[in-house]
């Protein structure tokens, strides 16, 4: 147990460096599924009482930035114009306006889910007063809004049909001119049901804001470019219908851990792709030496163990992983015995064992199929590129 913890601590300090944008300059426009997308549905209460109690102070002490624009926010607001806001549902609103918060705030949210469940988050305080305060607000604004939103950012265009998020609090206009004054490279025109009117509580209230939550998915149901119309108001439009909600993290402060570990490290998408890292990091260009040797123990740690943590993930390929570690270290025990959870009658595939794709049955065609997609596979031996590889290159 003490080996697989060494692992798990390795890898872990090794995994938190990852880009947000997939090219230069262009940015995903996806499920925004590292999004920290809480909507507190059944413990409000309890996070208004930490918030209170705990969060609000420790943040604003620990962040000039918040600190300054808390106070600003405060000599600012006024009596609410809705009898259930507070005073610090109306500050907040007013700090998320501030540009030296949300440059780091946005950002933070976007990325932050694992953070947020390791309690190393700096902005619980904020990220529910705001998610509060629109709840709230959506009580009585019942309808949908149809808004505006400009930047100056490049998108990775996405397929028709498919589901995103902004996966932070965004900021749009009921106004088309007033979000083009934020950037004319890539908009959206947005259907919104989720959103609500701050307009009148906020700093800036010519802007007409509506403020969307991290949580509301959209549909892209079409994208415009100037190519197709010149006379169109950005250079990319793209138009969001709204499509619901999804909140991965709902009330995650307060659930007990269940998770296997097994589990825990199938939800880490940076560990995945350690695991299939090109050989080429295996070279000193481009990759720190000490770095790969830690690597390397904890995968010699988890191979000893039996422990093959290269189980399938949203969005992974599935092909033959040439690039995959599939070092077979002969002699691997099975740990089937170990497991804390034997009800769950695991049975753990090794990164080297090849299988023929027999067939692909999907719910289109089978509509009470147990899966959405089913691939049927059928062990064909293994395939171990890198069997004892190691020690090969030590007696060359």
């Amino acid at each position: 147990m003490l080996l697989i913890i060494e692992a798990l601590l390795i890898l872990a300090a090794l995994q938190d460096h990852r880009a947000t944008a997939t090219f230069e300059n262009t940015f995903p426009l996806d499920m925004a599924l590292n999004s920290v997308d809480d909507q507190y549905e059944g413990c409000r209460k309890k996070m208004a009482i930490l918030v209170e109690t705990k969060y609000l102070k420790k943040e604003i002490n620990n962040s000039t930035d918040f600190k300054i624009a808390w106070k600003k926010g405060k000599d600012f607001v006024k009596t609410p114009h809705d009898k259930n806001l507070t005073e610090n549902h109306l500050i907040a609103i007013y700090v998320y306006s501030d540009s030296n918060v949300f440059k780091h705030f946005n950002p933070d949210t976007r990325d932050g889910k694992k953070r947020y469940k390791q309690t190393r988050y700096k902005w619980y305080s904020l990220h529910f007063l705001l998610t509060d305060a629109i709840q709230i607000l959506k009580k009585t604004q019942k309808k949908c809004y149809s808004t505006f939103r400009g930047t100056k950012a490049k998108f990775k265009k996405p397929n028709l049909n498919k589901e995103v998020r902004f996966g932070q609090f965004a900021s749009s206009s009921l106004d088309c001119k007033k979000a083009q004054g934020f950037g004319n490279v890539s908009c959206f025109e947005i259907h919104t049901c989720e959103g609500a009117d701050v307009s009148k509580y906020s700093k800036l209230r010519h802007e007409k804001e509506v403020l969307i939550p991290p949580y509301e998915k959209f549909k892209v149901t079409a994208v415009k470019t100037r190519k197709g119309q010149k006379d169109l108001w950005c250079d990319t439009v793209y138009v969001l219908k709204s499509s619901g909600n999804r909140s991965d993290l709902n009330c995650a402060l307060f659930k007990k851990p269940t998770k296997t570990i097994i589990n825990m490290l199938r939800d880490q998408s940076a560990w995945l792709q350690h695991l299939r890292f090109t050989r080429s990091t295996r070279s000193s260009e481009g990759f720190d030496r000490i770095k790969m040797l830690l690597i390397i123990e904890a995968l010699l740690i988890l191979a000893a163990l039996g422990q093959d943590y290269r189980a399938a993930a949203e969005e992974l390929k599935l092909d033959m992983a040439l690039n995959s570690v599939d070092d077979q270290y002969k002699g691997c025990a099975d740990v089937a015995k170990y497991s804390k959870y034997p009800n769950e009658r695991e049975v753990l595939i090794p990164p080297y064992e090849k299988f023929r794709v027999t067939a692909v049955k999907t719910r289109k065609h089978q509509p009470n199929l147990w899966c959405n997609t089913v691939f049927t596979l059928k062990s064909t031996g293994t395939k171990s590129d890198l069997n004892c590889a190691l020690f090969k290159k030590l007696h060359k």
